[in-house]
């Protein structure tokens, strides 16, 4: 039997998930949760095979819990279920170590084989129509992977309207080191104007649309 937690903030989509997957003789629902900020507590109270995160995009709150999940309990295989299916984001979410990312319109047949297929070890990636899709040619693609974790951080906080000052002051670190930082990541990613660096963001859904 393949345990199972959930999450999702609606409660008839949390509710048709379960009825989804408790249909199927071999997969168990022992708890599901109305956020993803939830999930850690209930993974270290009932130790499921899978978590299944419900989210919209891959925000910067839900990649500290993507990291959290599979730092603090590796054996809970993660399966997200996004709202967004951009190759950069299933790339993003592999790389943070989730065991697969699937698009919230995949069929309920589709979703029960992919919770198999992670509880087995495997991974697997999934657009709109539910079909695995190749795996590796986004990730090399996507500059974003190519910025340090201390870059990544810079571009999260100047995303969200801080400045240099602020952040030398957040990170501790000095004002030209986040400029030089803040170079890089600009360069990187190609970008021009501050703008620019919104719309990235926006797009690889490290904020919330405007």
């Amino acid at each position: 039997m393949i345990s199972i937690i959930l999450s999702d903030e609606q409660t008839l989509f949390r509710d048709g998930l379960r009825a989804i997957i408790t249909a199927q003789p071999d997969l168990q629902v022992v708890a599901d949760v109305r956020s993803a900020e939830a999930a850690p507590p209930a993974v270290a109270k009932r130790a499921p095979a899978v978590v299944l995160l419900s989210v919209r995009t891959l925000a910067h709150a839900t990649t500290r819990i993507i990291q959290t999940l599979t730092r603090q309990h590796p054996s809970a295989r993660v399966l997200v279920l996004a709202e967004w299916t951009e190759p950069v984001q299933a790339a993003e979410a592999r790389r943070l170590g989730a065991a697969g990312y699937l698009s919230r319109a995949i069929s309920g047949a589709d979703l029960c084989a992919a919770i198999r297929s992670v509880a087995n070890g495997q991974e697997w990636v999934a657009g709109p129509s539910g079909g695995r899709e190749k795996r590796g040619a986004a990730a090399s693609a996507d500059p974003y992977s190519t910025l340090s974790p201390r870059e990544r951080e810079i571009l999260q906080l100047l995303a969200e309207g801080y400045g240099n000052t602020a952040i030398a002051k957040s990170l501790l670190i000095s004002p030209r080191t986040v400029e030089t930082h803040r170079a890089n990541v600009m360069r990187k990613l190609n970008l021009r104007t501050r703008s620019d660096l919104i719309r990235y963001a926006v797009r690889r859904g490290l904020l919330g649309e405007p």
